[in-house]
């Protein structure tokens, strides 16, 4: 069995690319996700060794690289449920400059955070939360609520994913949608039957990601 690694592993500003592949040989590591906190330059780095020490790259997170029109890298950083038409064309623009990367790599997969469904009183309950030690019971009438204003918001990811499934098929990528951790973050249950109903057929998976799975000091590398 190989063991696959997250580049999230790494305190990218504190490890260059070339430490960073030097630890994932220390480990025997030789299968990689490449996550969205690189930078161009750090990215095109990474490439360069990647192929020289015969990593191989299983999937990379959306937004690679770490957009500069952006002041902080992330999957959330645009919404592809966003209402704005303009950021919305930078969440389609910046997710089908990650499946060129992902290309480059031979990756096999791109993973991508949807967006959400614009809920104020969702944040505003979970706001309420951070001082109890509790598992939320989310309340009915939230739920409702989300569900009747998430129409608008799925609809624009069907159409992000209907560009985006293109690319994909060009370069022969599966697409990978993360489920989230707030009830008002896109999918929910039954939007990934609708998801998985409507785009049947083409490059689309469903993934669970767990993203806290690091050795012990790892964070101090």
């Amino acid at each position: 069995m190989k063991l696959a690694l997250s580049t999230s592993w790494f305190k990218v500003k504190e490890c260059s690319p070339s430490q960073m592949v030097a630890k994932l040989k220390e480990l025997s590591v030789s299968l990689i996700e490449v996550d969205y906190r690189l930078t161009e330059d750090y990215l095109k780095e990474l490439k360069k060794l990647v192929q020289k020490d015969s990593l191989q790259t299983t999937s990379v997170h959306n937004y690679l690289p770490w957009p500069s029109i952006s002041s902080q890298p992330g999957g959330d950083i645009f919404s592809l449920a966003s209402q704005d038409r303009q950021e919305w064309e930078y969440a389609v623009r910046f997710t089908i400059k990650t499946l060129e990367e992902a290309a480059e790599l031979a990756a096999r997969a791109v993973v991508l955070h949807l967006g959400a469904v614009e809920l104020k009183e969702g944040s505003e309950f979970y706001s309420s939360l951070r001082e109890k030690d509790v598992i939320p019971t989310i309340p009915e009438e939230l739920l409702k609520k989300r569900d009747e204003l998430s129409f608008p918001y799925l609809d624009r990811v069907k159409l992000a994913l209907d560009k985006i499934l293109k690319f994909a098929e060009r370069f022969e990528l599966n697409i990978g949608i993360e489920n989230r951790y707030h009830f008002y973050e896109i999918p929910s249950f039954n939007e990934v039957k609708i998801l998985l109903a409507d785009f049947a057929g083409t490059m689309l998976v469903m993934l669970k990601l767990v993203e806290s799975l690091a050795c012990p000091g790892a964070a101090n590398f």
